[in-house]
């Protein structure tokens, strides 16, 4: 973990269990997997980060679960230390981390910041079509469903760019290979309360320093949900939105979760930005993840 992230996090992400690393072959990928390790947990909590960032820096969120769960956080293809062998679709994040799901042998949380939280409802939609009923929770700071154009509008950093995105990425698709800085797409500006953890998130090139490829982008913006909200009825599902988030507006993830069949729950992380680092938020978001895999097993 950069130590950089560390200076910025509150004490009650530091300590825990030394974090270990290995690497998962996917397809052409070869995925970093951050952990933390509790072999004698019943839970495996797998943590999926978003547009801006990467497992390593969202590993620290994982020692909120002070020790109640395994901690998985990978490096998604195209971003952290993951070794991407071939072009990379939102399709390919979730099919990728459904096949992570399941190889746990223990029933799984996904908790999925920003972006990772759509990622979090699909993965647990595409698991659980089959029949396999390892997803027991979905935890999300977010459920940013890019069929919305107003959620579109609102995680572009020009507003045109997500009203006519997918329309403009369709007709170009030559151009999908090229790979353009994040910050050019997103207001990555608005990651956080804090101006020099925002700075320091800007400048990592494993994440919002980093770049995406248009395709990427396009496939993202143009899907919609695997399975709509209404047909919803996996597992339960808990939204934690930081209340002060400047970035992504609370009332169209609240939407998306108000329309899921499946039991619900909503935290609003009080005086949290969009990467949560503060307080009182902060516990909220420990109390509502003990909830989600207490009594697992």
């Amino acid at each position: 973990m950069d130590v950089d992230y560390l200076a910025h996090y509150p004490a009650a992400l530091h300590g825990g269990p030394t974090p270990t690393g290995e690497w998962w072959r996917w397809g052409p990928h070869d995925l970093r997997l951050h952990r933390l390790p509790a072999p004698e947990a019943p839970v495996v909590a797998v943590v999926l980060h978003g547009a801006g960032g990467h497992g390593a820096m969202l590993l620290p969120y994982g020692r909120l679960a002070e020790g109640r769960a395994e901690v998985i956080a990978p490096d998604l293809p195209g971003y952290g230390d993951t070794r991407v062998g071939g072009p990379v679709t939102w399709s390919d994040w979730i099919a990728c981390v459904a096949d992570l799901v399941r190889a746990q042998d223990r029933p799984v949380v996904l908790l999925g910041a920003s972006l990772g939280g759509m990622l979090a409802y699909e993965v647990a939609a595409t698991v659980g079509a089959s029949g396999d009923h390892r997803v027991r929770h979905v935890v999300a700071t977010c459920l940013a469903d890019p069929s919305d154009r107003r959620v579109r509008r609102a995680a572009a950093r020009w507003p045109l760019l997500g009203e006519h995105g997918p329309a403009l990425l369709g007709a170009t698709r030559v151009a999908d290979p090229l790979r353009v800085p994040v910050r050019w797409l997103t207001r990555m500006t608005a990651m956080s309360a804090d101006p020099a953890l925002t700075d320091l998130v800007c400048r990592d090139p494993r994440g919002g320093g980093g770049r995406v490829s248009l395709r990427f982008l396009r496939t993202w913006m143009t899907s919609r949900p695997t399975v709509a909200p209404e047909d919803f009825t996996v597992c339960p599902v808990t939204l934690t939105h930081p209340a002060a988030d400047t970035w992504t507006p609370p009332a169209l993830s609240i939407r998306f979760l108000e329309r899921i069949a499946a039991p619900t729950e909503l935290v609003m992380l009080e005086n949290a930005g969009h990467l949560p680092v503060e307080q009182p938020g902060l516990d909220q978001l420990r109390a509502a993840l003990h909830r989600g895999w207490d009594g697992l097993s």
